[in-house]
């Protein structure tokens, strides 16, 4: 039997290597929910002001998270056609080739790491108060992106090779580190003072930092069981870099767009309802985030079978993989939605105790809940999408259906719908792009998809 990390992806029952391979990242990416929301329980128990500098800046940690994309995801797609197609050295030069661009990345970031924050809080309008703590928290997770960015483009490698397992563990353990740190460094113990917000980052960049050098060390101790060779001489080239990039700059533009438009957003929701509406939108949004992460972790699982299936020139294997992610996607989102329909206020009240936030929460976590099904499908086929390299159709689905919030929102808000305004243009952009997908994916051009200039055999 073939015990390389591709064995049961490219024979067998599609069953067991899809839930290989999504439980793994559903676990690692619910802890990360599980330490979100630590995080934002903490922050908020500081005040309203803490709870919607974190709150509101959080887009602009999705946008810097977008820009690594630009390695990660066209790393993942190379990586996953190699071990598809038996080819270790060819694997080994894209995960050194990424690992090379993914680092440059995000030195550019750190670098910028004075400016980004004040843009940030400019772009949001806050208040004074929650400006001020806004930048405090940004400029540390800014100079330390390097140890978020590197995790992501380290767990993209594993992932492309077929193996989640070893990211969650380490992952889990950079969690529970970071929950000792936070009630550390946020209220203070002993001689360490309390730090705020700042002390959130500062706690999510140590964590990282440490989890960043476990996965590098298992990443060269389990380099060749991943199916990761030494690359052919010529093999290590900009050629290679440019591949990684053209295929993922859509991932990251689309990103980027989303968190740009989300930026807008919130600026439009603290004006119609200031700064608990700002703070209901971080932790509504936080909350949701369960079902976003289950999706997500079975979209990527389901987009690492299929890019190592079309490796293996399998495309209708690849396909029939696909379709059994989305109905384990909608089988996951029915009781998430029910749920959020029936106890949003209890949802609410894991994070925080403030009335106004609690109301305002309620309300999003209602509206959006109707559009989950949707965000299913949107979600696990752009994920898909990323694992195969085809990610250019992705991206104008992604950017069309975000940038159409902004004028939705506005028009909504001038008719005198309130915050409403925004909940319902979310809900609504969430379906709309969830068909799009779907068309996307019946279509079936994504199966001939090629990648590093050669084409997909039929």
């Amino acid at each position: 039997m073939d015990t390389t990390p591709a064995g049961d992806i490219l024979v067998g029952p599609l069953n067991r290597p899809l839930r290989r391979l999504a439980w793994p990242l559903a676990v690692g990416y619910l802890g990360q929910i599980g330490f979100n929301w630590v995080d934002m329980a903490l922050v908020g128990r500081v005040g309203p002001d803490s709870l919607a500098a974190v709150g509101g800046t959080m887009y602009a940690i999705w946008c810097m998270i977008a820009f690594a994309e630009l390695a990660s995801a066209g790393t993942l797609a190379l990586v996953a056609r190699a071990v598809g197609a038996r080819d270790p050295q060819r694997a080994g030069a894209a995960a050194l080739t990424g690992l090379l661009f993914g680092a440059a990345l995000t030195a550019a970031v750190a670098a910028l790491g004075g400016q980004i924050p004040r843009w940030v809080v400019g772009i949001v309008n806050f208040e004074p108060a929650p400006a001020a703590l806004g930048v405090d928290y940004l400029e540390v997770l800014c100079f330390g992106f390097p140890t978020l960015g590197g995790f992501l483009l380290l767990e993209s490698i594993f992932r492309g090779a077929g193996e989640t397992r070893l990211p969650m563990l380490v992952l889990a353990g950079s969690f529970a580190l970071n929950a000792v740190l936070d009630v550390v460094l946020i209220f203070g113990l002993g001689p360490v003072p309390a730090l705020g917000v700042q002390g959130a980052a500062l706690a999510t960049v140590g964590a990282r930092g440490a989890g960043l050098l476990v996965l590098s060390a298992f990443l060269w101790r389990r380099r060749a069981a991943l199916g990761l060779g030494r690359p052919r001489p010529g093999e290590l080239s900009l050629r290679r870099a440019l591949e990684i990039a053209r295929i993922g700059a859509p991932v990251s533009a689309a990103g980027i767009a989303f968190s740009t438009i989300y930026l807008g957003l919130a600026r439009i929701t603290e004006g119609l309802g200031g700064t608990p509406a700002v703070a209901a939108l971080g932790v509504g949004i936080r909350m949701e985030s369960v079902s976003y992460m289950l999706m997500l972790a079975i979209g990527r699982a389901a987009g690492t079978i299929a890019g190592q299936n079309l490796g293996a020139v399998q495309p209708e294997r690849a396909r029939d993989a696909v379709r059994l992610a989305l109905r384990w996607a909608v089988l996951c989102m029915l009781p998430i939605t029910a749920l959020l329909l029936a106890w949003p206020s209890g949802c609410m009240r894991i994070m925080t105790d403030d009335a106004a936030v609690i109301a305002e929460g309620s309300l999003y976590l209602r509206v959006v809940a109707l559009a989950l099904i949707p965000m299913a499908y949107e979600i696990v086929l752009d994920n898909v999408a990323g694992g195969v390299g085809d990610t250019a159709p992705a991206m104008a689905i992604v950017v069309v259906g975000t940038v159409i919030r902004i004028p939705l929102a506005l028009g909504l808000a001038a008719l005198g719908w309130g915050t409403l305004a925004v909940w319902y243009t979310i809900s609504a952009t969430m379906v709309l792009k969830g068909v799009a997908f779907w068309v996307w994916f019946r279509r079936e051009r994504w199966l001939r998809t090629g990648l590093e200039g050669e084409p997909l055999a039929s």
